[in-house]
């Protein structure tokens, strides 16, 4: 690729290209990263004719390869303008990013339907099918054609979003997601099956695209020996993590655990001497693939020694980049004589006074696991926490407490509700551990024989048949001859409940013929923890 095959047109808010910065006025940087975002900076003079449509919000660049297609896109994020008194016109450093960005823009709601962030009703969005299709499916319902007009409405870069072609690609997954970015879905999604996405400006539109990356280790061969190569610099370092615990859904000892490690990890492992484990906190899960895939993309990320190249090609080298090997492919490198394969994970492309070069960044140095670069791990577990903190599979619900601060006289003679009190409704979406208290101070007046007793209903059963049936769960006061009985009680019963809805109601009764009451009575229903 030489510098007249490429062309770099300037396009408004709307996409519309206005024109065209020629070869000659070129000082361009273009940096672009599989499977995340890149970034361009341009340098115009001041009085350029396209400088004054760069200044204006929404305004950026289209980058058309040799092919004619685009294959660069993005908007502008800064400007910064220069004077001094040998150019006192001065230029002008536009700096931007690719349209990939719209996808770190945006979150994947529980319920993409509803375009209101804080009134999502569900509690996740659960999509199933090939990975390819899963991809194209959360994009098309956040930002693309099937999400709300309120998302994408007229004037903003989304809604020039179409959506590129589905092959169905990848193993079949199941994927849940809460308000997470949805770039870093797609990326969790993409990875395992060898997909890249993208979304780059395509004629007057943007596009959302997937595309297969290919294993050309065996063709692509990079060597400074066989004149693939101008230059290269090399590092390599261990695994980022040989062993992952994935944790779902549960707590302590009742959690859901699972062990997930491969060949390559292990290999690694006994190269390096080191057993690296890697905790991933999954509690927006039950499923068990799920849970597989998510320690499986942990591993297919850094469950490997890192090899990171910075690599120059040859301009005249058989093995163009971009045309025979481009972003994601895995290729060949020849580092001081050993042969090694890793996976293309950026370029960066410059063009300016000095000439045109372009160089490949071959996998990706990594840090030491005692680095700050543990950081971005913890945000991410963080995050994870934070978004399912209202999530009714996370935690179950608040305890719900009513009471009465007077005496209810009690004249019924069979199981009724206490007036006054009310009702405490409950729901679970899933089997719980609830406990349930009751307190009161009963009285039972002057005439022999007379009794009373209170309870609570559960769904309208007698006091005394719910959680397997038990008088002792129900409160009593008697009298002794025509001595009055009364006196503060109370009881409390833990029982498991199944999902589903609940009313919880204190109900009493009398016999003989004196006056009964329940004085300040307090009911009390708390759900302690899921059952599983």
């Amino acid at each position: 690729m030489i510098l007249a095959d490429i062309t770099v047109e300037i396009r408004d808010k709307t996409l519309t290209r206005l024109g065209q910065v020629r070869h000659e006025e070129l000082d361009l940087e273009l940096s672009d990263l599989h499977n995340n975002v890149g970034s361009w900076r341009l340098r115009l003079t001041a009085d350029h004719p396209l400088a004054g449509a760069l200044r204006q919000p929404g305004s950026g660049i289209v980058v058309t390869g040799p092919d004619g297609h685009e294959a660069f896109s993005g908007p502008t994020a800064r400007q910064e303008s220069r004077a001094t008194a040998d150019d006192p016109a001065g230029t002008i450093t536009f700096e931007g990013v690719t349209d990939t960005v719209l996808l770190a823009d945006h979150l994947a709601l529980p319920d993409p339907t509803n375009p209101d962030l804080d009134g999502q009703a569900l509690a996740h969005d659960v999509r199933t099918g090939p990975a390819e299709s899963v991809m194209h499916a959360f994009v098309a319902a956040n930002i693309g054609p099937a999400a709300p007009a309120e998302r994408r409405p007229t004037g903003l870069l989304t809604s020039h979003l179409v959506m590129g072609a589905d092959l169905a690609r990848g193993e079949q997954v199941t994927k849940s997601t809460r308000f997470a970015i949805l770039g870093d879905l797609l990326a969790e999604l993409a990875g395992p099956d060898s997909l890249g996405f993208r979304i780059i400006q395509r004629g007057a539109s943007l596009a959302f695209e997937t595309y297969q990356v290919n294993d050309r280790s065996a063709e692509v061969r990079l060597d400074v020996y066989n004149n693939t190569l101008a230059g290269h610099r090399v590092a390599v370092t261990p695994p980022g993590a040989t062993r992952v615990l994935v944790a779902g859904q549960g707590q302590l000892t009742e959690r859901q655990f699972l062990e997930i490690e491969t060949a390559e990890s292990l290999a690694a492992e006994g190269a390096w001497g080191r057993r690296i484990e890697r905790f991933v906190d999954q509690r927006n899960t039950d499923d068990w693939d799920e849970l597989a895939r998510a320690g499986q993309e942990v591993l297919d990320e850094e469950g490997f020694a890192a090899l990171a190249v910075q690599a120059v090609p040859m301009e005249d080298s058989s093995m163009q980049f971009g045309r025979d090997w481009y972003l994601g492919d895995r290729v060949g490198v020849t580092v001081e004589a050993r042969p090694l394969a890793s996976t293309v994970t950026g370029y960066i492309l410059r063009a300016n006074s000095e000439g045109f070069r372009i160089g490949a960044l071959i996998g990706s140095p990594r840090a030491d696991p005692s680095s700050a670069s543990r950081l971005g791990i913890a945000e991410k577990r963080i995050s994870l926490l934070e978004r399912n903190a209202e999530n009714p599979n996370t935690l179950p619900p608040d305890p719900q407490v009513l009471s009465y601060s007077n005496a209810i006289p009690v004249t019924a003679t069979s199981w009724a509700d206490l007036p006054n009190l009310g009702t405490i409704s409950l729901t679970l979406p899933q089997d719980a551990i609830v406990q349930v208290e009751l307190g009161a101070w009963l009285s039972a007046g002057y005439v022999d024989s007379t009794t009373i007793r209170c309870g609570v209903s559960v769904n309208g059963t007698a006091p005394q048949s719910w959680a397997g049936g038990a008088w002792g769960q129900v409160l009593y006061v008697g009298t002794h001859g025509t001595q009055p009985g009364g006196g503060q009680h109370s009881t409390s019963m833990t029982t498991r409940l199944d999902a589903g809805s609940y009313t919880f109601r204190a109900r009493a009764y009398k016999t003989g013929n004196g006056a009964t009451g329940v004085a300040y009575p307090a009911l009390r229903v708390t759900p302690i923890r899921w059952a599983n």
